[in-house]
């Protein structure tokens, strides 16, 4: 770490923290604002969430700054659309099966969509995916011949390397974000997924319906 430390030793330091700050599980990042005079009002106790969330841009995790990102976030969701969560200035299509078919993120405009956060190195995830398979087959089905609904699914990769993620993308009939594509972690920050398999369902107008599609 490239920080200060509590000596190990000092227990009774460590202890009086804790106790101080109310810790009651790891990890916390108790942010102490420069103002020694109002301890207790200066405390952001919920420090590893805003890194989670905000990263960088969270310094220096004043009452304004957060404020401000809240705002943009907000701003944000209220004018989500497919365009701008699947999208970047240097790609604009999402892969399909068989490789190297591309489709047009513009193409699934007015469809439901599913974002399925996966891997294949995770068990759980592995066993969801093939019922999920079924259930996709299904509803494509029930929807054959309905030119006013359509269903799509987005397999969002936490795969460890392309190999990888290449032999589980070809199980599944459905599109995918490339690998290691900076939307992935940009989603995943976005819908604060914290676990997978993770299923976020997004209506026709490419507005969040549920991020608890499991």
């Amino acid at each position: 770490m490239p920080w200060f430390a509590i000596p190990f030793s000092d227990l009774e330091k460590r202890r009086a923290l804790t106790q101080k700050f109310d810790v009651e599980g790891i990890p916390c990042m108790i942010i102490l604002q420069p103002n020694d005079d109002k301890l207790d009002t200066a405390v952001i106790k919920d420090g590893v969430e805003l890194v989670y969330r905000y990263g960088v841009q969270a310094f220096p995790f004043t009452k304004e700054r957060l404020d401000e990102l809240r705002e943009k976030e907000k701003e944000k969701r209220d004018n989500q659309t497919l365009s701008n969560l699947l999208t970047h200035d240097a790609r604009d299509v999402l892969l399909g099966n068989p490789s190297p078919k591309q489709v047009s993120v513009a193409s699934l405009k007015g469809k439901t969509v599913g974002l399925y956060f996966s891997a294949q190195w995770c068990i759980p995830a592995k066993k969801f995916t093939p019922r999920l398979i079924s259930v996709y087959k299904k509803i494509k089905q029930q929807l054959e011949g309905k030119e006013d609904e359509d269903f799509e699914i987005v397999f969002v990769s936490s795969d460890h390397n392309q190999v990888d993620f290449t032999t589980y993308f070809e199980t599944m009939p459905w599109l995918a974000i490339p690998f290691d594509d900076p939307t992935i972690n940009a989603l995943a920050k976005y819908f604060d997924i914290r676990g997978i398999p993770s299923l976020v369902i997004l209506g026709p107008d490419g507005k969040t319906v549920t991020k608890q599609g499991i």
